[in-house]
């Protein structure tokens, strides 16, 4: 066991680390919000990070500065981008992202420039990055099962609903963009610390299709789907180099897009809900198969 987790620790770290995304991600769109503007506070949260190591803050203080930030920003968001719904929300957050890719590229000095920021001093461990991993599913679980959680499935599911209820869809999406650039923020600090370097990438374009595809591929209708979500989508490259397939880092787009189609046809409730769904199968066919 021990042997495993020496081996296998920076795969368990970005584990980790990529589930606190995938958590941003989905936040916004259990609200029924299309945003992924998480990516963006990825980026803000990193850098925050960065920049207070640089100087000589606590990492505590640059983790704190880097959920603040990114918080403000994204309520400053919501209040230009809350009216929106669908692809055109979509778009707008997938804009937001690449501003905020091109200021880290113009920040000069102060942001390192295309360049970056490198040699980070501060660090986590896995235990702490797990820890901090737990301490927000819970709290997000304790939220779903609260009555703000129940609020978010009728704003989701039925706005005029929502509205017939005295619930301001507006200020839960408002809230949900928060919480979504928090938590996004959070999770940009701790990969900050664990690689001890950021650069203007951390906002590009494929960090926004890695974190919509871990949470469609494991389900954004349940918070575990995103744990199953990022644990598989960072694996799966590792995994398939093991069993002997050669020369996956040219070919991962195409595995992507394979994989997404997969799910989208055959399990649009994510592998969890298929796996649910399979479980739901079996225990009715062996419910007839004592009744008969």
């Amino acid at each position: 066991m021990l042997n495993f987790f020496s081996s296998n620790e920076i795969l368990l770290q970005t584990i980790a680390v990529f589930s606190l995304l995938a958590f941003s991600v989905q936040i916004s769109l259990r609200a029924g919000a299309f945003s992924l503007a998480g990516v963006g506070c990825w980026a803000i949260g990193g850098y925050s990070l960065a920049i207070s190591d640089r100087h000589d803050m606590h990492p505590v203080i640059g983790v704190l500065i880097g959920i603040v930030v990114s918080a403000i920003i994204s309520y400053l968001l919501a209040l230009l981008l809350v009216r929106l719904r669908g692809l055109y929300l979509g778009m707008a957050t997938i804009a937001f992202n690449q501003m905020v890719g091109i200021a880290l590229i113009h920040g000069g000095d102060f942001t390192g420039g295309e360049l970056g920021i490198y040699g980070i001093g501060a660090r986590i461990s896995t235990f702490q990055l797990f820890a901090v991993l737990a301490l927000v599913s819970f709290l997000l679980w304790a939220l779903e099962r609260g009555m703000l959680g129940r609020a978010y499935n009728i704003v989701r599911d039925d706005e005029p609903l929502a509205a017939s209820l005295g619930i301001d869809s507006e200020s839960m999406r408002r809230f949900a963009f928060v919480l979504s650039g928090a938590v996004g923020g959070l999770a940009g600090a701790l990969n900050a610390m664990m690689l001890g370097i950021v650069s203007p990438t951390d906002a590009d374009f494929p960090v926004i299709v890695i974190a919509l595809t871990m949470v469609i591929v494991g389900g954004y209708h349940s918070w575990l789907g995103a744990l199953i979500g990022a644990a598989l989508i960072q694996w799966l490259p590792i995994g398939l180099q093991s069993f002997g397939i050669e020369g996956m880092s040219e070919w991962w787009s195409v595995v992507y897009g394979l994989l997404i189609l997969f799910i989208a046809v055959y399990m649009p409730r994510g592998l969890l809900g298929g796996l649910q769904r399979l479980g739901s199968l079996m225990a009715r066919r062996h419910q007839d198969f004592r009744e008969a």
